[in-house]
């Protein structure tokens, strides 16, 4: 009897000990991991990671959101959606959620919904500079473009170093007729990331629109040289080739620029000089 109970006792202390170590488990390690392998681009591991987070914490909002982030990157949006929906859900006042659905939904061009969503971002931080950035977009996209200036604006006095928003707002004051700002804010733009091609495409438009024909060259062929697939860099640099008359240079460019995925309508449009803009992203934060 006395040998029953002492093996009772231990059976007993060892499912408690089981049972501790269940309602103990700490989801953090397995969040910083998702983390780290989401930095290094390893999203199936980071997805299995947040899974876990979730698994072990059914309400945690950073978990919905940090997976929600990964099928967007899959480009899995009804996935993430639903997880940025969740994480909202738990947690309303989770302003990268608002913001990270934002620019699903203006991918997608539900302007009316992006604008909703970063607009709740801007009510819960109104110091956003990413909220202020992309809440622009939406209006400059829309061809608003005076709210359009006024969110860059924003975006610019809260991060002094947002690329995007020197970008952004380059585009709207080209559009406006201000090519000398637009190249002032493409000048910053390069400045601040030298190895960013879009910003050269851009600059190259404003500079063409200007008549600088040989800058507006050098800024396409340099962006061009950051990223050899960039369509767009090619559609306008052929435009310039058309107007120096070195036609076989153009149209070897035209015939790039469709391969890599403009349509032959952009390409022969010899007055659609087209700019890049650009949504800042969010990212997953780095501790739970």
């Amino acid at each position: 009897m006395k040998n029953v109970c002492i093996t009772f006792t231990l059976i007993l202390l060892m499912t408690l000990a089981l049972h501790a170590q269940t309602a103990y488990v700490n989801p953090e390690a397995h969040f910083q991991r998702g983390v780290e392998r989401y930095q290094r681009g390893d999203l199936s591991g980071a997805r299995e990671d947040f899974e876990r987070v979730i698994a072990i914490d059914p309400r945690s909002a950073e978990g919905y959101y940090n997976r929600g982030v990964v099928f967007y990157d899959q480009k899995d949006f009804e996935k993430a959606r639903l997880d940025f929906d969740r994480a909202i859900e738990l947690d309303p006042k989770y302003t990268m959620a608002y913001l990270k659905r934002g620019n699903l939904n203006l991918g997608q061009e539900d302007f009316e919904a992006a604008l909703a969503d970063y607009n709740q971002a801007l009510q819960l931080e109104p110091a956003n500079a990413l909220a202020w950035n992309n809440r622009g977009l939406v209006y400059q996209t829309l061809r608003q473009l005076v709210p359009a200036l006024h969110d860059f604006n924003e975006a610019i006095k809260y991060d002094p170093k947002m690329i995007a928003a020197y970008n952004n707002r380059g585009g709207i004051h080209h559009d406006q007729g201000n090519l000398e700002a637009a190249l002032k804010d493409y000048d910053r733009a390069i400045a601040l990331a030298p190895e960013w091609p879009m910003a050269y495409n851009n600059r190259g438009v404003t500079r063409k629109a200007k008549g600088d024909l040989q800058g507006a060259l050098r800024d396409y062929t340099k962006a061009l040289e950051l990223r050899p697939t960039f369509a767009l860099a090619y559609a306008n640099r052929a435009r310039v080739y058309n107007e120096l008359r070195q036609y076989e240079k153009a149209r070897q460019d035209i015939g790039k620029s469709i391969t890599y995925g403009l349509t032959m309508e952009e390409n022969v449009e010899p007055t659609n000089e087209k700019t890049a803009i650009k949504v800042t992203s969010t990212k997953p934060p780095k501790q739970l």
